[in-house]
């Protein structure tokens, strides 16, 4: 019994301790995520954006099935193989009009997004 009531006596006094704990979790938390956010906006007005490169590639394959999907649908064989054929040399293209440069062996940077607005 008195054991129980060390226990009942000491639940605040945990209690608080947890909650000073979390508290402190939190404010180191919220800290890095500060600091992550300013990094990033710094990124984005230096124009010098983190972007993963086979990430694009996999975006870039992503919206060419549903083109060639809809291509298919719409037109015939003929047209749907040519346009479908057209916009893979374009993408292909854009792509390579991109100039990475290794920042680590995860990440890499876009110089500039406008290399192929220019074309």
């Amino acid at each position: 019994m008195t054991r129980l009531r060390q226990s009942y006596n000491q639940a605040p006094i945990i209690l608080a301790e947890k909650i000073k704990d979390l508290k402190q979790l939190l404010n180191t938390c919220s800290e890095k995520l500060l600091n992550l956010s300013n990094i990033y906006k710094s990124q984005i007005d230096n124009d010098k954006l983190p972007i993963s490169k086979s990430e694009l590639e996999n975006r870039c394959n992503i919206f060419m099935e549903g083109w060639s999907k809809y291509l298919y649908e719409y037109f015939s064989i003929q047209i749907a193989e040519a346009k479908t054929k057209e916009a893979i040399d374009e993408i292909e293209n854009w792509l390579t009009s991109l100039q990475f440069y290794s920042q680590s062996s995860s990440e890499l940077m876009l110089s500039t997004l406008t290399a192929s607005k220019a074309n």
